[in-house]
């Protein structure tokens, strides 16, 4: 066991903070209403790992670049169209069936593709390479820091993008919330990137009323259910380390959410 983990001591490194930041990431982008747009994201990033695979091979970090250019040039688009939030949906929507429809058209023309897309639908962080996996971990490194420094002014942005609709999501903020999870689409997987920043969101805000132990939490939940499926992905064969991953991360947020829910009843009497 020790020296499994020994072998795959990058893959355990990226995974752990990958799924720390996430479940943060995802909280801010839900109160900034950005779910509709990750969407849309995940069909631009998808599709430009799939040309890169086609055209440029061993250049995915370019067309990683290509893909953040991309999204923002889209949301600069979107912001100067001044759309209706219910025709925006609509747009969004329409884009993301677009850019699917496109991956599969690539895929009718070059089957070899059919692989690259399966891998990232899924990801298999036991497979990525060590220069995958120190790409991975560096960049959500990168985030933490500017959380650290930022939390409350990056709260406060959230804030005022979930309720004031004046003021202007701030483009610095934005980078650093959404380059980390385009690496991780890219490298880990959409399943494993929107599970990990959707579903802790969940868990109801009154089982975690103060934000700091909110954040902390969800962190700490996710940071165990991605490094036990880990472990046993890597014990058991017959295993897939992401929805092994997946099913303990919600078994675990719902075991916590009972177990809180039965404490705060008992204590009523």
């Amino acid at each position: 066991m020790i020296e499994g983990i020994l072998f795959y001591k990058m893959a355990f490194l990226s995974s752990s903070v990958s799924s720390m930041a996430l479940p943060i990431i995802g909280h801010h982008l839900t109160l900034r209403s950005k779910i509709l747009e990750l969407f849309f994201l995940t069909q631009l990033v998808a599709l430009c790992s799939l040309l890169s695979h086609l055209f440029w091979e061993g250049f995915e970090l370019l067309w990683t670049l290509i893909a953040v250019c991309f999204y923002f040039l889209g949301t600069y688009t979107f912001s100067k169209l001044k759309l209706e939030e219910g025709r925006r949906h609509v747009t969004i929507m329409a884009l993301y069936l677009i850019l699917l429809s496109l991956q599969y058209l690539l895929i009718g023309f070059f089957p070899q593709l059919d692989s690259h897309m399966t891998k990232g639908l899924f990801g298999n962080i036991v497979t990525i390479s060590n220069f995958e996996a120190a790409t991975v971990l560096v960049t959500f490194l990168i985030f933490f820091v500017f959380y650290s420094f930022n939390r409350k002014k990056l709260h406060r942005e959230s804030l005022d993008s979930a309720f004031l609709a004046g003021p202007k999501e701030k483009r610095l903020s934005s980078l650093f919330i959404l380059i980390p999870v385009i690496l991780s689409l890219y490298y880990l997987g959409l399943t494993y990137t929107l599970s990990f920043l959707l579903i802790p969101s969940l868990i109801p805000t009154k089982l975690f009323p103060k934000i700091s132990f909110r954040m902390g939490g969800l962190a700490i939940l996710s940071l165990l259910a991605s490094v036990f499926g880990l472990v046993l992905s890597i014990s058991f064969d017959n295993l897939s380390t992401t929805p092994t991953q997946i099913l303990l991360l919600a078994g675990m947020l719902l075991c916590y959410a009972l177990i809180k829910k039965g404490s705060s009843y008992f204590l009523r009497f």
